[in-house]
């Protein structure tokens, strides 16, 4: 696809395109993207749909505005809905509010319709949400909660963030803190679909799929933790066993103070077994808003829950 007018080219994202994007993030965020994580990001060939996206250019050829989803399947009422998930929208600085995060959009709406997904679903910052919601005919579901612990400790994460070398001798330290617990497996099964909600289905092969960020599943007793170790200890998804709940969280604490993360951060739908868990014993705080948009069949979106573990910054 080429559209054109006086200001800007569009093209549909493509595997060539990959450098491109590369070259916009580090325009827009002032850094330069980890190597191969747009490229296993968007390597969605096990859905059997990719490159979900479009990218706008100048004049010149240089990249200025990009907007994409990525293909995935929510389990729903015992079928399986063929959806995608909002991600990544950036607009060069000097292009800003001009209408392009807008037009890329609808232009990417209207792909997956051709390609027969029937649900878009997203969780937006401040700055896109009004977006979303006043020209692109979504609908804000519900706000998800946060819980954030903090932990008393050598901030070791942040210290060994500075450089590439102190970031290899921190993951090995960390893989060292952690290896008595590991599982080798690249994720868990969801929660929310193991309690009757619908969700995002964790299938073998979307769990291999998502192994573009470095997570780790980790047993605590009979339970296991999806977790992520970026600017805390993040928390994905749970598998708690009767009564380990407590235990899991007291553990993992510990295991906070030794890897030197300054908080324990965990994000879920409300009204799932881990929120009562969570709102329990710690405070809740309100987090990403969930926003829809239905391109075929209509559902009934309050069925659809989700954890960190869905959201593609884990």
């Amino acid at each position: 696809m080429h559209k054109q007018n006086q200001e800007y080219i569009v093209e549909r994202f493509s595997k060539n395109r990959l450098p491109d994007l590369e070259k916009l993030y580090a325009t827009v965020y002032a850094k330069q993207p980890i190597t191969g994580f747009f490229t296993n990001k968007y390597d969605t060939a096990y859905t059997g749909i990719e490159w979900l996206g479009f990218i706008a250019y100048d004049t010149s050829g240089f990249p200025i505005a990009y907007y994409g989803v990525i293909p995935c399947s929510i389990f729903y009422e015992g079928r399986i809905i063929s959806a995608a998930q909002s991600v990544d929208t950036m607009t060069h600085p000097k292009y800003q509010k001009q209408g392009l995060f807008i037009a890329l959009a609808k232009l990417c709406f209207t792909l997956c319709r051709d390609e027969n997904i029937e649900l878009i679903f997203g969780f937006p910052n401040q700055h896109s949400l009004p977006g979303f919601v006043n020209k692109l005919g979504c609908e804000i579901a519900c706000y998800m909660n946060c819980f954030i612990i903090p932990v008393n400790t050598v901030p070791l994460q942040n210290i060994f963030s500075r450089s590439v070398l102190s970031k290899k001798i921190y993951t090995r330290y960390s893989e060292k803190v952690l290896k008595k617990y590991t599982v080798y497996e690249n994720g868990i099964t969801n929660s929310v679909v193991r309690e009757g909600f619908a969700g995002v289905q964790r299938s073998a092969a979307y769990i291999a799929y998502r192994r573009y960020s470095d997570t780790k599943v980790i047993r605590i007793s009979s339970s296991l933790v999806w977790l992520r170790i970026n600017n805390g200890l993040l928390i994905g998804d749970m598998e708690i066993a009767e009564g380990e709940f407590d235990k899991v969280m007291d553990i993992l604490a510990k295991l906070a103070v030794k890897l030197g993360t300054k908080q324990i951060q965990f994000h879920t739908s409300t009204g799932t077994a881990l929120h009562k868990y969570f709102m329990n014993r710690y405070p809740v705080i309100p987090s990403f808003p969930v926003i829809f948009k239905v391109l075929k069949e209509e559902v009934l979106q309050e069925k659809i829950k989700f954890t960190l573990a869905d959201i593609d910054i884990f």
